[in-house]
């Protein structure tokens, strides 16, 4: 096994004890260095040149992340960088003292609830009703049948770049880039179909420590409504609860929470913000 192979597998072993972040999953994709303190907490970031960009607060105990984020920001100086760790949430913040930025929003919730969501939700019930009327069916996907060389995967290859084609997305690096197969064993895969064909497909990462998934990517073809998104949504909700999921949460948005209440989604609203170290203590 090579040594970034190796690295990887620490990183898995310590997202499963302490994954607590909602994309703390992500830093397992590639393009991220790992800095490691001792046995027990890692970062996962990026070297833009100027900064040491983590993607999320570090994985460790609780106890541990004031520490850690402190000598990772150390080693930054040492190497001529400033230190940031972005999409951190609210408990960061409280655990580290260190000031953050507000930069968007996501939903939180149930599973189990799902089916109560959709009985107290008209619109959504209608874009159900009208998914099924058109044939749209949804369909969980093993990571077997989207190995190298599968026609499944070659389908959903194709439908990513179909809907990255009608996009304009800024380059953003990890918080837009689409890595669906690495790590496919800890993953999630549910597609939607229309008279066969793939319209539409939702994949899904562990938030280890808090026992949940979270929606990482939403594709679907830029020919089909948004009535194959909600049936995906519902396909996953019925899905996840037997698991014993406690915690559902999809992107971050920077649209308003009822954007989703308008979707039938009955959310908490948890902050995820850019993080600097300052002398003062974070101000609310």
């Amino acid at each position: 096994m090579s040594e970034a192979a190796a690295d990887k597998q620490r990183v898995l072993a310590l997202l499963v004890q302490h994954g607590w972040n909602s994309t703390s999953f992500q830093i397992l994709e590639p393009g991220f260095q790992y800095w490691f303190d001792g046995d027990d907490a890692c970062v996962g970031y990026v070297d833009t040149g100027n900064a040491w960009v983590a993607a999320g607060p570090p994985i460790a105990a609780a106890e541990r992340i004031a520490d850690v984020v402190g000598k990772f920001a150390a080693a930054a100086r040492e190497e001529g960088r400033r230190a940031c760790c972005f999409g951190t949430e609210v408990r960061f913040g409280e655990l580290a003292q260190w000031q953050s930025v507000r930069i968007g929003e996501q939903p939180v919730w149930d599973p189990a609830e799902w089916d109560a969501t959709i009985k107290q939700s008209k619109s959504l019930r209608e874009q159900l009703r009208r998914a099924r009327a058109k044939g749209v069916v949804v369909e969980e996907l093993s990571p077997a049948q989207l190995a190298v060389g599968q026609p499944l995967r070659d389908e959903l290859e194709r439908l990513v770049h179909s809907w990255q084609r009608s996009q304009a997305l800024a380059p953003m690096g990890f918080l837009v880039k689409v890595e669906l197969f690495s790590f496919a064993a800890e993953r999630r895969y549910f597609v939607a179909r229309r008279s066969g064909t793939i319209v539409a497909f939702l994949g899904v990462i562990p938030i280890y420590a808090r026992r949940g998934w979270f929606f990482e990517d939403f594709i679907r073809s830029p020919a089909v409504s948004r009535h194959s998104r909600a049936t995906s949504h519902r396909g996953c909700g019925s899905r996840g609860a037997p698991d014993g999921c406690s915690t559902t949460s999809t992107a971050f948005a920077r649209s308003r929470p009822s954007s989703s209440r308008r979707a039938g989604i009955r959310s908490s609203w948890r902050i995820r913000a850019a993080a600097i170290p300052c002398s003062r203590r974070r101000t609310r």
